[in-house]
């Protein structure tokens, strides 16, 4: 038995009621894994060169690493959905538009475990009443063939400009320019992804 303020009260056990729900409910939201957390590949990597950074101030900067990494998520789960959700519907790269993007990365699932991209990036240009920047990127696309154990280089590119808009408040992909080159697993030289 417990006095309080001059009454008798039974005491639940060694910690009391109230006490032990605050300490249950402090080990549950420890135990929580926070929304939108995700633990990225080991081999993901994305570099912005720190001089560019300036360019585009603080709250954009943050936007734009979030745009990549919704996009490195996206692509680590294989969910098509999301990541299509970053490619604008006016989406145009050479021949590449929208719906052959998905289709390459229909291939690039349906092939390919444990995917997962490098890049190191500058800001080239923004112009911030328009809400359109490009962003040159250096890069490599990683997974590990179905069957097999040893991830490979599927994919890779030098200096491709990557061109964002903010279309209704979002961030999204509206084309990339460079260098064509031949590459292994696709049948159109410019490079698409990320």
């Amino acid at each position: 038995m417990v006095t309080l303020a001059g009454k008798t009260q039974k005491k639940n056990g060694l910690l009391g009621r109230p006490l032990f729900l605050i300490v249950l409910g402090l080990l549950f939201c420890l135990t929580v894994v926070p929304a939108g957390a995700f633990h990225f590949s080991d081999h993901h990597s994305l570099n912005f060169d720190a001089h560019t950074k300036k360019m585009v101030g603080e709250e954009v900067f943050k936007e734009i690493n979030r745009f990549f990494h919704d996009g490195e998520m996206s692509m680590e789960t294989k969910n098509m959905n999301a990541l299509l959700d970053l490619y604008s519907d006016n989406y145009v790269n050479g021949p590449h538009k929208k719906e052959s993007v998905k289709k390459i990365w229909e291939v690039l699932f349906s092939k390919f475990d444990d995917l997962s991209t490098m890049h190191n990036m500058r800001f080239i240009t923004t112009s911030p009443e328009s809400n359109v920047m490009i962003i040159r990127c250096s890069g490599l696309l990683m997974g590990v063939p179905k069957g097999e154990k040893e991830l490979i280089a599927i994919d890779n590119w030098v200096n491709t400009d990557h061109v964002l808009a903010k279309e209704n408040g979002k961030w999204r992909l509206i084309g990339s320019s460079g260098k064509e080159k031949k590459r292994f697993w696709f049948d159109k030289p410019l490079h698409p992804l990320f």
